[in-house]
Formats: C-alpha cells, sequence, structure tokens
C-alpha cells in the first residue's frame, strides 16, 4: 500500500471500513444461484436489505383549510432512504371547535387572521422545535417519535398540531414498510402478540338528527343509526345512507325544504322538541325506506354532556337520576328500536348507568332486551369511545384503545374536518366496533368510501 496515492489509500479504507467488497461477493454468488430473469431488482432489493434503517430528517408544517373552512394544520415528513432524502408522507388535523383554556396555544388568536382562529404560530414552532427534536428518529418506533413530541411540543403545540404531526410519522412508517395505514396500525396494536388479528372493517354509527343547532330545541345532542345484520360493510352503509335520504325527504315534507338541508356533521337539525318525535322521524322514514328497524338497523341516542342538569325537554325541570332511569326505560319500552344509548348519565353518576338495563329487565314487555350503553367521555363498563381530537399523538388513541376497549364495544369518533382519510384506516387497525364519522356529506363521504376500499382490500 506504501505505493499507493492518498486517494487509494483512502477508498481502501472504506471499503474495509464497510466490507463492501465481501458484501457485493456473497450478493453476486446469490444471484448466480437463482439466475434471476430481473437481476437488477434482485440486486436492488438485496441491497436495500443491507441499507440503513430510514430516518426522519425534516419536518415541515404548514396552515390549510379543513373541510368546514376553518384553519388546520397541516405537517410533512421527510425521511433520508437508500442515502437520499424524500417527502414520505403528509398529516392533517384540524382545532376542535370549541378550544378550552389549556388548548389556546393551538390558535394565534389574531382577529384579523380567520377570526382568531389561525394556526401559523403552531407551524412555526413545528419547523423551529420539532423540526430539530424529531431528527435522526426511525419513524417505525412510533412511541419513540410520539413522546419526542410530546416533551418538545409541551405548551408550544396544541391537541391537533401535534397530532397531525404524529399521523404523518406513522402514515410515513406504513409507506417506508410498503404497508397500507390501517395494516400498519395494527402492527403497533399486536407488537406484542403471537398471532395477529382478523382485521375486520367496523359498523357505521351514521347520525341523523342533531339537537341544539340550526334552529333545533332538541335537548339530546345527536340520534344515529347503525346496522345490525352481519352483511357485507358495502350492504350495511347503503341500508344507513337509505335511511338518511328518506329521513331528508320526511323532514322536508313535515316542515318545509330549508330542514332538508344538513348541517356540518352531515346529519339534519329537525325543529322538534321531543326526543320521541325525533324518533318518530326515523321510524316514518324507515317504513318509507322499506327497512326494518330492529332487525336492519337499530338506533343510538347520543344523551350526554349534561352540563345543566338532566333536562330531557327544553325549558323543562331537571330530572333526578332514579326519574333519568324510568324515562330511559319507557323511551325502549316505546320505542324497541334504540338499541344504544351514550352517556345516559352523568360521571358522577355512573354508579347508576347499570339500573338502567336493570330497569328494562324488569318490564315483562321489554325484559331480555339488551342495550348497549357507551361512554363517550368516559369509559363504562360497557364500552367505550375514542375521539381522535382529543387525542395528542396515535400512541395516545392506541394506549386508550388497550387500556378500555378490546373486549368491549369500542367507537372512533373523528368529525373534527380532517381533510385526510386516516381516521378510517385507524379505526380499522384498532379493530373498533363502530366508526362515528357524522352524516353521508361532505368529507365524511370519503372517511366512508375509504372504509369501502378496505372492505374490499379485507
Amino acid at each position: 500500500m506504501s505505493g499507493m496515492t492518498a486517494e487509494a489509500r483512502e477508498i481502501m479504507a472504506y471499503l474495509k471500513k464497510y466490507n463492501l467488497a465481501d458484501q457485493l461477493n456473497v450478493i453476486v454468488n446469490k444471484l448466480c444461484k437463482k439466475r434471476s430473469d430481473d437481476p437488477f431488482g434482485f440486486l436492488a432489493s438485496r441491497l436495500h436489505q443491507l441499507a440503513a434503517p430510514p430516518v426522519i430528517t425534516k419536518v415541515e408544517g404548514r396552515e390549510i383549510l379543513s373541510s368546514d373552512a376553518r384553519p388546520a394544520v397541516q405537517v410533512d415528513v421527510y425521511c433520508k432512504v437508500d442515502d437520499s432524502v424524500k417527502f414520505v408522507s403528509r398529516g392533517t388535523t384540524s382545532a376542535p371547535k370549541h378550544l378550552p383554556d389549556e388548548k389556546r396555544s393551538e390558535v394565534d388568536g389574531d382577529a384579523k387572521w380567520y377570526r382568531g382562529l389561525g394556526v401559523k404560530r403552531a407551524v412555526t414552532t413545528i419547523k423551529e422545535v420539532i423540526h430539530s427534536n424529531l431528527g435522526g428518529l426511525e419513524p417505525k418506533d412510533q412511541d419513540k417519535c410520539d413522546e419526542m413530541l410530546r416533551k418538545a411540543g409541551k405548551g408550544k403545540l396544541g391537541v391537533s398540531a401535534m397530532s397531525a404531526t404524529s399521523v404523518a410519522i406513522c402514515k410515513a412508517a406504513a409507506t417506508l414498510a410498503k404497508l397500507e395505514y390501517y395494516q400498519h396500525v395494527a402492527r403497533l396494536i399486536d407488537s406484542d402478540s403471537k398471532s395477529p388479528r382478523t382485521l375486520t372493517v367496523p359498523r357505521p354509527l351514521m347520525e341523523l338528527i342533531v339537537g341544539g343547532a340550526c334552529g333545533s330545541s332538541l335537548a339530546f345532542p345527536s340520534v344515529m343509526v347503525y346496522p345490525l345484520t352481519s352483511d357485507s360493510f358495502s350492504n350495511q352503509l347503503q341500508l344507513c345512507c337509505m335511511l338518511h335520504h328518506f329521513l331528508g325527504e320526511t323532514i322536508a315534507a313535515k316542515f318545509g325544504d330549508q330542514f332538508r338541508t344538513t348541517t356540518a356533521s352531515g346529519s339534519f337539525a329537525a325543529p322538534v322538541a321531543e326526543l320521541g318525535e325525533a324518533l318518530k322521524l326515523v321510524r316514518e322514514s324507515a317504513t318509507a325506506a322499506g327497512i326494518t328497524l330492529g332487525e336492519d338497523l337499530a338506533i343510538a341516542v347520543q344523551a350526554g354532556p349534561w352540563k345543566d342538569g338532566y333536562v330531557v325537554k327544553a325549558k323543562d325541570k331537571v330530572k333526578s337520576v332514579d326519574e333519568m332511569v324510568d324515562f330511559y326505560s319507557s323511551l325502549v319500552k316505546d320505542f324497541k328500536e334504540v338499541g344504544m344509548l351514550i352517556d345516559p348519565l352523568s360521571r358522577d353518576d355512573m354508579e347508576s348507568w347499570a339500573k338502567i338495563q336493570s330497569s328494562i329487565d324488569a318490564d315483562e314487555e321489554t325484559k331480555g332486551k339488551v342495550i348497549e350503553i357507551i361512554g363517550d367521555r368516559i369509559e363504562t363498563e360497557a364500552g367505550a369511545t375514542i375521539r381522535i381530537e382529543r387525542s395528542q399523538t396515535v400512541s395516545d388513541v392506541i394506549k386508550a384503545f388497550k387500556d378500555g376497549a378490546k373486549s368491549k364495544p369500542t367507537c372512533l369518533v373523528a368529525n373534527n374536518g380532517a381533510t385526510d382519510t386516516f381516521a378510517a384506516d385507524l379505526a380499522v387497525g384498532l379493530g373498533t366496533t363502530y366508526a362515528r364519522f357524522g352524516g353521508p356529506r361532505g368529507q365524511n363521504v370519503a372517511l366512508y368510501n375509504r372504509l369501502l376500499q378496505i372492505a374490499d382490500a379485507l
């Protein structure tokens, strides 16, 4: 080597450092033994296996509009892959419509820019803080990335900006592993399991009538419908959409065409004051559509949150817990189509939730009818709801699912106006029982269409 030039010595040292000659010799020998019809593809795949694992090199954020024209945070993740930096994935989430004080770091507060709801501050934080802290991490290590994200963004990023970044990282890991997003989420869930789950598409929990909006004086936030049949997801969705279509016609015929227009969540704001009136509209529409409630579809009622006590009708007196139990018992007796109650009582009265089913069983007419009681803002023994907009990261969503869901009915809720369909993949990957994406309107339709695509793939 004494006669070598300095450059030649550097090349020899480089070859020795990475054992390139031996590695290439092994790969070429394998190629000759296999005699592949695509030798360059064979070499590329084997060399790729020896490449350094992809790492995050750049994180960029921008302010975009959500489906309801409110500012949202969009995050792009770039990774170093095979010795070059590439754009890999994009995550988007929008801010919850009513932000509590502790989440005010999410928005700018500039009244002249989107009425104070701009997210430029979050975008700047992503560029100046998050980017440098995530650099060098492998996107496949979701827990580590999310932990770093929480530490770096504490007090600087709101929930939706942090969620958008976490989603982008999750999608990057799936893309690099050449997996569908739902497959990668399932891997994250089943990382400790020896036998992977059989993935299925959750049943749609479709919103039909919303209370307290657009002139509606209904005290209950939402009336929904979900399939009871075990048919394909396509058939389940068709039933829900048909009922939604016929409900629009029923409401227009009774109250005028102006009430046919749906709200931002895709549901109808029927001008009714009592829950029974709303349920009769659904019943009448189902009959017109040729749908048998109680066999094809069942009704779900969102009751809470109970901010002002148990008031079931505007300007009515506040009811006691026992009176509410009697109310639900009578409701199920009059409307046997009701199969699910969400937050029927407050967190403080959780010990009385079981009384509802006991009261139903005590009546000879409804004895044996099982009502699914699911917590929205609180978890119950019967089931739990996971809301994406309340979770900071993908890891938080997974933890919430593992903590309260695997053996219980669970519902993933995503109606925060995000402009991508990751929530559909998340619901399938988690294995939730229901997917609550609002009524069939706007971005919600894209979510339902994504579930149709996944159903075909599965």
